[in-house]
């Protein structure tokens, strides 16, 4: 009698088991592996744009001439190595009809403390310096295994903006 009630127990323990396994760890795991997948692409976004910003920083002539032909090559050529190797198709998210945007600031040089911001070169007053920023903003589209478990639209959209001072 004590055997049988051994058996019954196991038997109890293994159905619950697969209960639990399949009401609770099966959805845990599938929004895991649905947070890895956007973290390793957004992680793409970041390294993406921190090329930009190396580009801009030592091509600070060219990048302020966003308009030119060659800089808006050279942004796709940056994205189109980033894409080579990885999973994630990186784009530009074009402004108008170029990949980059600049911002203007007058930067009174006691203080430190910016009194505008432009959006073409401004006329600074004697005690202020401009700064240049270039303005790059990068978007991906992920496609995640499991968008149930954490109500993801399919597929996921994802960018990263930023600036850089080039001047």
């Amino acid at each position: 009698m004590l055997s049988w009630l051994r058996a019954r127990a196991r038997a109890s323990a293994s159905v619950e088991f697969a209960l639990v396994a399949v009401f609770v760890l099966l959805p845990l795991i599938a929004g895991v592996s649905d947070f890895v997948v956007v973290i390793s692409a957004q992680a793409q976004l970041n390294t993406a744009l921190q090329a930009l910003y190396y580009f801009a920083y030592a091509n600070p002539t060219q990048a302020v001439a966003y308009t030119s032909a060659s800089t808006v090559a050279y942004q796709s050529y940056i994205i189109s190595q980033i894409n080579a190797s990885s999973d994630y198709q990186i784009a530009l998210k074009p402004n108008g009809s170029y990949n980059s945007t600049l911002t203007y600031y007058c930067v009174t040089t006691s203080t430190g403390t910016i009194s505008s911001v432009y959006t073409s070169p401004p006329t600074c007053a004697g005690n202020q310096t401009e700064q240049i920023y270039v303005n790059y903003t990068v978007t991906a589209s992920v496609t995640v295994p499991f968008p149930g478990p954490l109500k993801l639209s399919n597929p996921y959209a994802l960018s990263a903006t930023g600036g850089v001072q080039v001047q």
